[in-house]
């Protein structure tokens, strides 16, 4: 943990599932599922071998037409890579609405200091690059974002002009709308020291009939700038150039990729670990685009069809258009890391806990297109406690790692806290009296009959609970009294456990640069120290 005057941040411990847990600290055997340990050095040596063997001088300048440097160092390390040799470090991000949750610059930060260190000890160029997804289609997901404010709680901030088909976010562009959500940003977060600083990087990227893609892309590359990244999208040309053959083999193998994934599947549910994503009957691993939408491509009889009564494909016509106009179709969250090890010589993806089980699925995937999985790097994860929610932690004697409790547990909590020592007393001495009367009452009715024990039992657990009742009123009238002590807790709770979440995962990461500088993610980039044994 580290603190300034204005903010604590608190690093929390990587997350997950079970599987996530094992590969990460090498239990079981939940390591097979992946290529290498996170932290073992030799693993990213041995993916250096291949990706340096698979990108000569031609892959490499693909490669470097992909991507856009975001600063002068990184054009210049870019070049170096082109010239000379190097390797990379992913990661990546659907495209949200003013960057979207905390998480996803975290994602970014750890990229670059994971990158740094295998720079210096591998002794090569290692690139930090971000991949905006701008091919997802969720809209849901990325048409709102949280802003968490200390005297406020928690603002939700959404588009509403959802689009009328299931569109990739970069052919989504954003309405005049817009506008008014940045007035609302701007109202929530106020006068704070840096709010003109973050409203005017966001009214210079979150523009009308801009994409919700394109938008997110300006922004994560002026954010990113001064940690030296090169930041890409799925629809650059050089992405979609390098995309085609192995787009044109997840079509033509696809059932042999899919008998992999449900292989893989029952490995992962021998091992005692769950299925990650779903392989479809049919389905292949490929979405096609159009005006209707992004759809799945299914096989047909001769051929292919999108999803179900769309359009239908001869093989060596889908495999024409893949050749002709590689943009009408797309990789699923399976194929895209395919895609993105063919593109760039990617030493590691560093990824949430979501991502790390995934890739337990995919992997299967990467031998069927010669190519070896990348190391999978888990995200760090922060919490900020800024000083007016720490007041209120100290007041409420609550820690952060309370808050994810359910709320009702900490008001009872509070509650009881609050209530006169000499009801807690009473309360005890009537049970210990009770229990202790109906104690000598059975032994002694037990020369009378025997079988009254059982009845006389269960009228004391009666007047035992009636007990508890009486607690139980006294609490619900003290958390009647305790109101504004209630608000207060939910107010805490909302900016630091938002719904029982980890922090980073809900809110929105601008208000935090708005009040504390962008100097914060040198701090919080600070705290993330890869340890390559």
């Amino acid at each position: 943990m580290t603190a300034t005057p204005n903010v604590q941040i608190i690093a929390e411990p990587v997350s997950g599932t079970p599987l996530v847990l094992d590969y990460l600290s090498g239990r079981g055997s939940a390591r097979e599922f992946y290529r290498g340990a996170p932290n073992s050095l030799r693993s990213f040596e041995e993916k250096l071998v291949e990706v340096t063997s698979r990108f000569g001088r031609p892959e490499r300048e693909r490669a470097a037409r992909a991507l856009h440097p975001t600063s002068e160092r990184a054009a210049a390390r870019l070049q170096t890579f082109v010239e000379q040799g190097g390797a990379m470090v992913t990661t990546g991000q659907q495209a949200g609405l003013f960057t979207g949750p905390f998480y996803t610059l975290h994602k970014a930060l750890t990229a670059a200091r994971l990158a740094a260190a295998l720079d210096e000890r591998l002794g090569v160029v290692v690139i930090p690059v971000f991949w905006v997804a701008s091919e997802d289609h969720d809209w849901e997901e990325a048409n709102h974002t949280f802003v968490g404010m200390p005297a406020n709680g928690t603002v939700k901030l959404s588009l509403a002009g959802a689009p009328s088909a299931p569109h990739a976010m970069g052919r989504v562009a954003l309405e005049e709308e817009v506008l008014t959500i940045l007035d609302r940003f701007g109202e929530t977060v106020g006068a704070t020291p840096f709010a003109d600083d973050v409203l005017r990087l966001l009214r210079g990227t979150y523009l009308p009939r801009e994409t919700l893609a394109g938008a997110f892309y300006r922004i994560m590359g002026e954010l990113l700038a001064p940690f030296d990244f090169c930041i890409t999208e799925a629809g650059t040309a050089a992405v979609k150039e390098a995309s085609v053959p192995v787009l044109e083999r997840a079509l033509t193998e696809s059932s042999a990729h899919e008998a992999l994934l449900r292989e893989r599947d029952t490995q992962l549910s021998a091992a005692g670990y769950p299925s990650q994503v779903a392989a479809l009957p049919g389905a292949t691993n490929v979405f096609f685009h159009d005006d209707t939408g992004r759809t799945r491509l299914y096989r047909a009889e001769g051929g292919f069809q999108a999803g179900e009564g769309g359009r239908r494909f001869e093989e060596a016509e889908l495999l024409a258009l893949c050749r002709e106009s590689p943009g009408s179709l797309s990789p699923n969250v399976l194929l895209r890391p395919l895609i993105e090890s063919a593109t760039f010589p990617t030493l590691a993806y560093v990824g949430g806990p979501g991502e790390v089980s995934y890739f337990a699925q995919i992997n299967a995937l990467f031998p069927a297109f010669g190519i070896m999985p990348p190391v999978i790097y888990p995200r760090a994860a922060f919490t900020l406690v800024e000083p007016a929610m720490q007041r209120l932690l100290d007041k409420l004697g609550f820690s952060v790692d309370d808050l994810a409790r359910p709320i009702h547990e900490l008001v009872d909590d509070l509650a009881r806290r609050a209530m006169p020592p000499e009801i807690t007393a009473i309360v005890e001495d009537l049970s210990v009296s009770v229990t202790d009367g109906y104690r000598r009452l059975i032994e002694v009715s037990a020369a009378v009959d025997p079988t009254l024990e059982d009845a006389l039992a269960s009228l004391r657990n009666q007047v035992l609970a009636r007990i508890g009742d009486s607690e139980k009123k006294v609490v619900r009238q003290l958390k009647r009294k305790e109101e504004i002590t209630v608000s207060q807790l939910e107010r805490v709770r909302a900016n630091l456990r938002p719904e029982g979440e980890p922090q980073d995962r809900v809110l929105n990461g601008l208000p935090f640069l708005a009040r504390h500088g962008p100097g914060l993610l040198h701090e919080i980039a600070a705290l993330i120290e890869p340890e390559l044994t």
